[in-house]
């Protein structure tokens, strides 16, 4: 046997005893350490709950921590973030198919026995101070496992921490600790809490003093604003907040969408604008006691790109310290952090449910009292009927039910502090709710003098919400206006006399015949003459069933272009301002809006309106002159203006108008004139001035759309070449 092969023999003798140590050895110093052997295909790790992973890879390389808190993986070293649960499972996964090929006890790099030069010490397999290291928790146990060098068959070496021991083991936990990418780990979306698990938010915005910031609590009867500590706000005590807007906010952190990473560099949050933040929100939990800190704090640098709402920078953080991770949010996503915080504020003027409301009662300081209530009878739908100040006065269904519901149907459009108790205010609303329940509100005139707004006071509320005047006037308003406006009607109309302030009259009679007769301006029109009956019957059916569109506080008509109708010495007259559409009657006291249709038929021209009696192909004949031409010349052929006899044809008057003082030939002198011939018959159209025409010396208003084609017509006509 030769030298060599004596050398190798030694070796491999040497190295079963090694093995044989090896699988002697004992466990490690900890209690709470795992058994630091164990025989070749058994596993090194075993568990079923882990919560903690520590990853090690060297001293220039920042220790990486996870951690599992209420079912969600967080990254808790060196930063503090969520990661997804796959990231972590699959190091302990891998940890968890360990089993040792071959266990061997290295020899201590000081032993010098010559029987033990053969065996690898720890710095031979890798497995020295600055080798990898992972270690898990699973329930009490602690895994704490030292990588070793891999080895060209595949295997690489592996020990417990505080164990003599090492085991050749599959390189499944090294290659995981290798793959193992913090930055991949990261959730795309936050885990923030869910909005019925928040009870405070607090809401800062950058150039913002502390007082206009939002607080928010959530309390037994919805959200409601509080105060800092430093910024005392008593005025905010029991102030409402919006509960769709509050809730937006509390809700907003949970699955928030993120679209990337960006740094986690502390250096560079000022460059981000994360050191002066736009916005921050922090939610604290709704349970009492040490858990009631901050869970979520949510903070927006500046915009990270042009689109609208633009992206924007923002790191969030899960407990007291900020967080230096900085990603990408939707600027969709976090708009309500940028609104103006007033828009929290819950903008309703009253919190009753609309169908619980019974009545309204509004006493109004100098105007008296009115109050409304809803009556619901058996098997009828609700009424509406005054009880102040008249209770024999019909209430108008439709304006009375407006009336009633004119508080929940008003928001505010700003806000500001109650006025001091010292300032009265002009009115108080007071709801009658069912089971003898009430809501009240006071209404103040603006303290600064405007007159566009009014303030409103929910009672024990400190806010006063800012309102239109106008959307309060009808609760300030007299009592008439919610009179009912179906008004008496009158006997049996047989007969109309109508004047309108130009001195026509306009006498209908026989309107209980299919042949009513008209005499206007003191003419008899003819049965046979096509006069405008169908709108006499429509004024008709309004007198016989007159109704109102709402009563007015107006004591009298107003100024302006009035016409007067009566039906007979008995009955009512009316009066009608037709540019307001307003109308009083003689037997009841006020004056009451009418519909601009009905307005429209005290307006209307009744005589017979057709100027031109003739179809286009019947005008045998078309004559232009003007005025400072004598001489009257026939239009060539091709020269008369295309659709001009279409346009005469049938011409309509648009109104009559009375003649000048001195009679007709008193008149302005024509522009230009048309005459046209239809066999025997002819006519001549002529201009005088905007807005007055003349047809066969009568002077008639002309539509504006007739006046513009024949004005054009004749332009046309001036212009075109003589053949």
């Amino acid at each position: 046997m030769n030298r060599k092969t004596t050398a190798l023999l030694l070796l491999l003798l040497l190295g079963s005893a090694g093995l044989y140590v090896g699988t002697r050895s004992g466990p490690g110093s900890s209690g709470h350490q795992a058994a630091p052997t164990a025989p070749a295909g058994q596993a090194l790790v075993t568990g079923q709950s882990f919560r903690r992973l520590v990853i090690e890879r060297g001293a220039s390389t920042p220790r990486q921590a996870y951690q599992l808190d209420d079912g969600v993986w967080w990254q808790v070293q060196p930063v503090r973030f969520p990661v997804q649960a796959t990231g972590p499972e699959a190091v302990i996964n891998a940890a968890l198919s360990l089993s040792p090929r071959q266990t061997l006890t290295p020899r201590p790099s000081e032993d010098t026995t010559p029987e033990l030069q053969g065996v690898p010490t720890r710095a031979d397999l890798g497995l020295g101070p600055e080798s990898d290291r992972v270690a898990i928790v699973s329930g009490d146990e602690v895994f704490n496992l030292v990588l070793g060098r891999r080895e060209v068959a595949g295997t690489a070496w592996l020990a417990i921490d505080g164990a003599d021991g090492a085991f050749l083991v599959d390189p499944t936990l090294h290659d995981a600790v290798d793959a193992a990418a913090p930055a991949a780990w990261r959730a795309t979306t936050l885990p923030g809490p869910t909005a019925d698990a928040v009870g405070k938010i607090m809401l800062e915005q950058r150039g913002r003093r502390a007082d206009e910031n939002a607080i928010m609590h959530r309390g037994t009867a919805g959200w409601h604003w509080g105060h800092r500590p430093d910024h005392p706000r008593p005025a905010d005590h029991n102030a409402r907040a919006d509960r769709e807007a509050a809730n937006q906010l509390a809700a907003l952190t949970d699955g928030l969408p993120i679209g990337g990473y960006v740094t986690d560099d502390p250096a560079r949050l000022g460059e981000l604008g994360l050191a002066d933040p736009a916005a921050t929100l922090t939610l604290h939990r709704a349970t009492a006691g040490p858990a009631s800190g901050p869970v979520c704090t949510l903070r927006l640098g500046r915009p990270a790109d042009t689109s609208q709402p633009p992206a924007r920078y923002a790191t969030a953080s899960f407990g007291p310290s900020p967080s230096p991770v900085v990603f990408l949010v939707s600027g969709a996503s976090v708009a309500p952090m940028l609104e103006d915080p007033a828009a929290l504020r819950d903008r309703r003027l009253v919190m009753a449910d609309p169908t619980s409301v019974t009545g309204l009662r509004v006493d109004r300081v100098d105007s008296g009292t009115i109050e409304l209530a809803r009556e619901r009878a058996s098997g009828a739908a609700p009424t509406v009927r005054f009880v102040q100040p008249d209770a024999h006065t019909q209430a108008d269904p439709r304006w009375a039910a407006a009336w009633i519901s004119l508080l929940h149907r008003t928001q505010a459009h700003t806000f500001a502090p109650a006025p001091p108790e010292a300032q009265a205010p002009i009115a108080t609303a007071t709801l009658q709710l069912a089971a003898d329940r009430m809501e009240r509100v006071r209404i103040y005139k603006e303290r600064e003098g405007r007159t566009d707004v009014l303030l409103a006071v929910r009672e024990n509320e400190p806010i006063a919400a800012v309102v239109p005047a106008d959307a309060l006037a009808p609760l300030l308003a007299p009592a008439i206006t919610l009179r009912n406006t179906q008004l008496p009607a009158p006997p049996n109309v047989t007969a109309i006399r109508l004047t309108r302030d130009d001195g026509v009259v306009f006498a209908f009679d026989d309107l209980e015949d299919d042949t009513p007769t008209l005499e206007a301006a003191g003419t008899r029109v003819p049965a046979d003459e096509r006069w405008d009956v169908p709108a006499l019957r429509q004024l008709q059916h309004w007198l016989q069933h007159p109704q109102a569109v709402q009563w007015t506080p107006h004591a009298e008509l107003p100024r302006g272009p009035v016409a007067r109708l009566t039906t007979g010495p008995d009955a009512p007259a009316y009066s009608v301002n037709m540019g307001q559409n307003l109308a009083k009657r003689t037997d009841l006291p006020g004056v009451f809006r009418i519909a601009p249709e009905i307005a429209a038929l005290f307006n209307a021209e009744y005589r017979p309106r057709v100027l031109i009696d003739a179809r286009a192909d019947e005008l045998t004949a078309v004559t232009l002159r003007m005025a400072q031409d004598s001489a009257t010349a026939q239009a060539p052929a091709g020269v008369e203006p295309l659709g001009l006899r279409d346009r005469l044809a049938g011409l309509r008057a648009q109104r009559w108008l009375p003649a000048a003082s001195g009679g007709s030939d008193m008149l302005a002198p024509a522009a230009w004139s048309l005459r046209m011939h239809a066999d025997t018959r002819q006519w001549t159209l002529e201009y005088l001035g905007p807005d007055r025409w003349r047809i066969n010396n009568q002077p008639v208003s002309l539509s504006p759309a007739d006046a513009q084609a024949f004005n054009a017509a004749v332009d046309a006509w001036n212009q075109a070449p003589t053949p």
